[in-house]
């Protein structure tokens, strides 16, 4: 009598244990009720304009331009854009465009008609004091090289310059080769930059690939980029 009635309280345990795990899962399979779901996320990108830097001893200022992505996802809106951040003479944020602005007037000429991103700007404070020419070195994203229809830092990065006024912006890098990294040598009033070209065409840009090494001397009446091999030297 005694394990029959073990048997029963054994038996009931376990059914009752089944009942709640199937409340469980019909719970967790059942779809939320009309209205309740969040609405799927979205994205709009408003162009917004940031404070002007003025570089020192130059007479324009800059007044960096970019997007600030607003996301709804139902519930809320929020609003992050990236900022300015300034060191010495170079400027870095993430930039669709540029305006400059002489200090005695309110005209502003914008730098580009072309859908870029520009991640820095250098003033190059150097070769300004040696030839008294005043030129800006861009670091830019300006071709969706991975076609996933968006520029990015997963793109090919290029090298620009102009004038401090913004005029004369030109590509100094080729069209298929990624920018990687530049120095300034004041006493020749040259910059010296490095790129790589995908030769094994992977549209990766690594070790496995080809550098090339350019110059361009911007204390000539005409400055042209020039490319040598050190290697052959």
């Amino acid at each position: 009598m005694i394990l029959n009635q073990f048997t029963y309280q054994k038996l009931f345990l376990i059914l009752f244990i089944s009942l709640l795990l199937t409340s469980c899962v019909d719970k967790l399979e059942r779809p939320l009720a009309s209205g309740s779901q969040p609405e799927p996320e979205t994205e709009e990108l408003k162009v917004v304009a940031h404070l002007p830097v003025q570089i020192d001893s130059t007479d324009y200022l800059l007044h960096p331009i970019g997007d600030l992505s607003l996301r709804s996802s139902g519930y809320y809106s929020s609003g992050t854009s990236a900022g300015v951040y300034r060191s010495s003479d170079a400027i870095n944020g993430r930039f669709t465009n540029i305006k400059f602005q002489q200090v005695d007037s309110e005209e502003m000429l914008t730098l580009t008609n072309e859908k870029v991103i520009i991640t820095s700007v250098q003033f190059l404070r150097g070769i300004f004091q040696n030839t008294g020419k005043e030129f800006l070195l861009y670091e830019v994203c300006d071709r969706d090289s991975n076609g996933d229809d968006k520029l990015d830092s997963k793109d090919v990065s290029s090298l620009y310059i102009s004038t401090i006024s913004g005029g004369n912006f030109r590509k100094l890098t080729a069209k298929d080769q990624n920018f990687e990294e530049f120095t300034i040598i004041d006493e020749m009033n040259r910059v010296y930059f490095k790129t790589r070209e995908d030769t094994d065409g992977d549209k990766d840009f690594d070790e496995k690939d080809g550098s090339h090494i350019f110059y361009i001397d911007l204390g000539a009446e005409a400055p042209k980029v020039i490319e040598y091999d050190p290697l052959k030297g």
